[in-house]
């Protein structure tokens, strides 16, 4: 597991909010003015705030302090907590979603879906978004390979949420893909790279050339109105409890 906790300050900096469209899809299923939602794996609470501007009632989670302590330096009105999501402090039965962006891969996935039920009331929505790494993040992994030791590990290897959500007895299952892009300046692309992952498994020996060869990147990528565009896909799957 990546220590995402060493990236929060980039992360922060240059993650993008999610499109409408995704929180236009979420709300389809809901019928509940101001629905409780626990934002499992909420990084720099991004995604928490989202919700949060459109009436939810939301606590954020995240197995990372750094990550919980950044998020509450962007809004200190949300409540984030440090816990694992396969070990939720919260009472059974208590939210009306559970979402999980760009993060339920990350966790122990059987593990998780038993914690998440756990809490989800009766009917309520586990809400699964992923964005796809798209044609810049495969250059910039292939790029970067050789300052890894050992090659880098897909973390989505046999992923499929569609099959762990029916194996461990949600119902109702929807799949959506959401084209998207996000647009970046020079330096904002240059940490954004920087703000994934692989990032954490860099020797120290190679961070400096590693910087470099980003930054040469990224320059590459820079089109003649001066910025960077990341086009990519958004999976979303929706179950109920």
């Amino acid at each position: 597991m990546d220590n995402y906790g060493t990236l929060s300050e980039n992360y922060a900096r240059a993650r993008r909010e999610y499109p409408d469209e995704i929180l236009d899809y979420l709300w389809t299923f809901l019928t509940i003015l101001q629905p409780k939602i626990l934002d499992i794996g909420c990084g720099t609470g991004i995604a928490s705030r989202q919700l949060a501007k459109r009436g939810a009632v939301v606590p954020g989670s995240d197995r990372y302090s750094a990550m919980i302590e950044q998020a509450h330096k962007e809004n200190d009105d949300i409540k984030y907590i440090v816990a694992r999501t396969e070990q939720l402090p919260f009472q059974n039965a208590i939210f009306d979603v559970v979402t999980a962006f760009s993060s339920f891969h990350w966790t122990d996935h059987i593990a998780a879906l038993q914690e998440i039920k756990r809490v989800l009331r009766n009917n309520g929505i586990v809400f699964i978004a992923n964005k796809e790494d798209g044609s810049l993040r495969m250059e910039y992994k292939q790029v970067m390979k050789k300052f890894f030791k050992p090659e880098i590990s897909p973390m989505k290897k046999d992923y499929n949420p569609e099959k762990l959500l029916d194996d461990s007895g949600f119902k109702d299952i929807n799949e959506r893909i959401f084209p998207a892009n996000d647009i970046y300046s020079l330096e904002e692309g240059i940490t954004y790279l920087e703000s994934t992952s692989l990032w954490n498994r860099i020797p120290e020996e190679n961070l400096d050339a590693a910087k470099k060869a980003t930054r040469e990147f990224c320059g590459k990528k820079v089109d003649k109105n001066g910025i960077v565009k990341r086009t990519y896909e958004i999976t979303v799957f929706v179950a109920k409890k």
